[in-house]
């Protein structure tokens, strides 16, 4: 699920609170050549008005006209005609903004569409006092870094911004690793340690534009298998700009405990530092199955990450838990006094979570 943007702006106390009715598009960059007579843009030459913001204008829509070179000729129009191969296309100021005495700084404008500007507010800069048409206007986006929205990665590859989003922080968690197997052919115990957990990277990106990034959850690290088995690494979770390749690592297996093996021990598995984020944290590692004797013992819990708990350890015989939530490691299974071998617990998969700026 993705949250809708929201059109609402704040603006401090003592700040003028004067809003424009909101306009559908605002430019990008200045309008073919035009010449401005009065409160009237016309172009200086014959043809079809071109996109805005990737969008096709219509007769009658508003326009936060804020790029050209002539900052007089900046404001909010209205498209009186599109042009066409024999005529003009032709813009004028809208009624709410064609004098002097309604151009005041501090005023805000909603943006609805637009592939760059959509679901943005802008604020007039300039210092009052203002003359329409002799002073340069000046707007800039307003309440830079609001946030937008936020959407969680659990599947796919691709990713598309929420419309006006301009900056994104990605947080990025690794699959968990599976928890170890484990059998007795020659002894009656087998303690198996559990899988770390995925690890944890974020990174801010700014300058976003319309997409599509691409990006990969990392999968469960499998289970060990019952003849004491290590368990899988958990698969890594990417994201990438085009750029800056981020990667949150998948943890390593917990160790099993195979046939014939008379340690105390087995390992759990380590957690790996991730790359490339502003903030790269290695996941929690597994705890170690512990083999007390052949009737004591008790299997590795698998390791937590921010958004899962570990599988639980065991203290009696039995398969071990799976890894919980999103990159939690898998729990070691136990054999105690003869019984039967079992397999581990299956690692987490992991998520990416993106929350957007404007």
């Amino acid at each position: 699920m993705r949250n809708e943007p929201l059109p609402s702006v704040w603006a401090p106390a003592e700040a003028p609170t004067e809003y424009k009715a909101t306009v559908r598009l605002a430019t990008t960059a200045a309008l073919a050549a035009n010449t401005r007579t009065g409160n009237t843009l016309l172009a200086d030459a014959n043809g079809a008005l071109a996109n805005i913001d990737g969008v096709a204008p219509v007769v009658g829509n508003r326009i936060l006209v804020k790029d050209e070179a002539t900052g007089a000729n900046r404001g909010i129009y209205s498209v009186t005609s599109l042009g066409s191969a024999g005529t003009k296309w032709q813009f004028d100021r809208v009624p709410d903004m064609d004098d002097s005495a309604e151009v005041v700084s501090g005023l805000l404008v909603f943006v609805a569409e637009g592939t760059l500007n959509g679901s943005t507010t802008w604020r007039l800069t300039t210092a009052d006092p203002i003359t329409l048409n002799t002073t340069a206007l000046t707007f800039a986006l307003a309440m830079p870094g609001s946030l937008l929205g936020v959407q969680v990665l659990i599947a796919g590859v691709s990713y598309t911004p929420t419309r006006g989003t301009k900056a994104i922080e990605v947080e990025l968690v690794g699959g968990g690793g599976g928890g170890g197997g484990a059998t007795t052919a020659a002894v009656s115990a087998a303690s198996a340690g559990g899988g770390a957990a995925g690890g944890y990277a974020s990174k801010r990106y700014t300058g976003i534009g319309a997409g599509p990034y691409t990006y990969a959850v990392g999968a469960a690290g499998a289970a060990g298998t019952d003849a004491g088995g290590t368990g899988g690494t958990g698969g890594d979770s990417t994201f990438t700009d085009g750029v800056t390749l981020v990667t949150a690592k998948g943890g390593l297996g917990g160790v099993g405990m195979a046939a014939g093996v008379v340690a105390e021990f087995s390992a759990g598995g380590a957690g790996v530092v991730p790359t490339n984020g502003d903030i790269n944290a290695p996941g929690d590692p597994g705890s170690p199955g512990a083999r007390l004797s052949g009737t004591m013992g008790c299997s590795g819990a698998g390791g937590s990450s921010p958004w899962g708990g570990g599988g639980v350890g065991l203290a009696a015989a039995g398969v071990g838990s799976a890894g919980g939530g999103r990159g939690g490691g898998g729990a070691g299974g136990l054999v105690l006094n003869g019984s039967a071998a079992v397999a581990g617990g299956a690692g987490a998969a992991g998520a990416l979570r993106i929350s957007e700026y404007a």
